[in-house]
């Protein structure tokens, strides 16, 4: 009795010695960027005023305006995080929304070089000048992306694969910093909605010498000031504010977006439609201007620790049979005094390729909690989730919307029966905010518990 005891103490010491081992070994942090030569004339994604009945002009361009030109190339950006046995690979590409089949595709291709667990989480920075023709998703074809192109799907494709095999070709041991703070005056609730969130997240990779691999920025704001009428292929605010922090603070910069659904940018003119390209560039350079200026003033830097917990978890979400409600759709377009005939029209059932269950991802970086959210949800619903996330001690809340896939607007009930752009744009009815919501709440506790 007494050797089983001393062996059993044996090795409960030998899987404890092992355990700390393992739980003070510093992680590993690369980064990686890539331009992506998109061909002249591809169609530009994102606003149905762009459709056009057929498109001659260009072999990358059917159902919507082929673009004339770049006003800067989408880029594909990696952070690749390693700890002990596994990689994951934080990726931003400057489209309106994510093809989950390329993300697979991705992921599968990018697991085939390497003998650690990879897991590629793929964000959309949201640009609705970026170029069309890369999901194979008809609906999306027809309303915002154009026909899908095999070139301009290998093209985005090929580019995650090479940035990813990269970041993980640069990683080194390194540190983290974080801090919170407040960007005022730069984005306003476009439902009027007294909900606004002024929190900026800044994260910063350094490391051991002190020098900044990248900073993460992640801030709740519409990524579009280029209205419709510009042609000119661009990754829109996200990539010009990237390209001045990377400027003012000589490091890289990445940025993603928080729970943006009801939140634009705020401009000098709010009718930037009515502009042409050259005063819609004008305005995004001011509101950038600002937006920099503060992070300068603002941002202290504060002092990193090592990178020692990193764990994710992703989970599933069951919605309600996905339809559009056209009454919501017709009261956004027709003028006022039309409106009535709106509450003519119903519901209408959607593909079936979006009935099905939602994949929420929950990560954890240190004392940092990030929820993954595949679509865009209102001020009001991310404030009820990081309040839900501090209630069960996961601290730091912090939200990367338009991840690894796309379903649309999510909304609380009151706000779904307002009607608008967003009501018609979010496809599981007037339960879907309070459904998500359920089911967030659901994975939070799971979380907390796995931890």
């Amino acid at each position: 009795m007494n050797h089983q005891r001393k062996y059993l103490s044996i090795v409960l010491f030998f899987f404890l010695g092992l355990y700390s081992l393992n739980s003070h070994t510093q992680s590993e942090v690369g980064f990686s960027e890539e331009k992506i030569l998109i061909p002249e004339g591809t169609s530009l994604a994102g606003y149905l005023p762009r459709r056009v009945f057929r498109n001659f002009d260009s072999p990358y361009a059917s159902y919507f305006k082929s673009s004339v030109g770049f006003s800067n190339l989408p880029r594909t950006k990696v952070i690749a995080l390693k700890n002990h046995s596994q990689i994951i690979l934080i990726a931003t590409i400057d489209v309106i929304a994510i093809d989950p089949e390329m993300r697979k595709q991705a992921e599968t291709l990018i697991q085939s070089k390497f003998k650690e667990k990879i897991n590629l989480y793929l964000i959309a920075t949201h640009t609705h000048s970026g170029p069309g023709g890369f999901s194979k998703f008809e609906l999306w074809q027809h309303l915002a992306i154009d026909k899908f192109n095999n070139q301009i799907f290998d093209l985005f494709l090929n580019s995650i694969i090479d940035s990813s095999t990269q970041a993980i070709s640069n990683l080194k041991k390194a540190k983290m910093s974080f801090q919170q703070i407040a960007i005022d005056d730069v984005t306003y609730n476009r439902r009027r909605s007294l909900f606004l969130n002024p929190k900026a997240n800044l994260i910063t990779f350094l490391d051991n010498d002190n020098k900044k691999i990248v900073s993460l920025f992640n801030f709740p704001i519409h990524g579009t000031v280029l209205g419709p009428k510009n042609l000119y292929l661009s990754g829109d605010l996200p990539n010009l504010l990237e390209v001045k922090l990377q400027k003012s603070f000589q490091h890289p910069f990445m940025f993603i977006s928080g729970a943006a659904g009801d939140i634009g940018p705020k401009l000098d003119k709010y009718k930037y439609f009515e502009l042409d390209s050259a005063g819609d560039f004008v305005l995004m350079e001011t509101l950038v201007e600002n937006i920099v200026g503060q992070v300068i003033s603002k941002w202290n830097q504060t002092d990193s620790s090592e990178l020692k917990t990193i764990s994710h978890q992703t989970f599933k979400i069951d919605l309600p049979k996905a339809n559009v409600n056209l009454s919501h759709c017709l009261e956004f377009v027709l003028p006022k005094k039309f409106q009535w005939i709106s509450k003519l029209f119903f519901n209408v059932s959607m593909p079936p390729d979006l009935n099905k269950p939602m994949e929420l991802s929950i990560m954890k970086w240190n004392n940092l909690h990030f929820y993954l959210i595949p679509g865009e949800p209102i001020t009001e619903i991310g404030k009820l989730i990081e309040s839900k996330s501090l209630e069960n001690n996961l601290s730091n809340p912090i939200l990367f919307t338009l991840a690894n896939s796309y379903y649309g607007y999510i909304l609380t009930q009151k706000e779904f029966q307002r009607g608008g752009y967003e009501s018609c744009n979010s496809f599981y009815g007037s339960s879907y905010g309070e459904n998500f919501l359920s089911g967030v709440y659901s994975s939070i506790q799971k979380f907390r518990s796995i931890q």
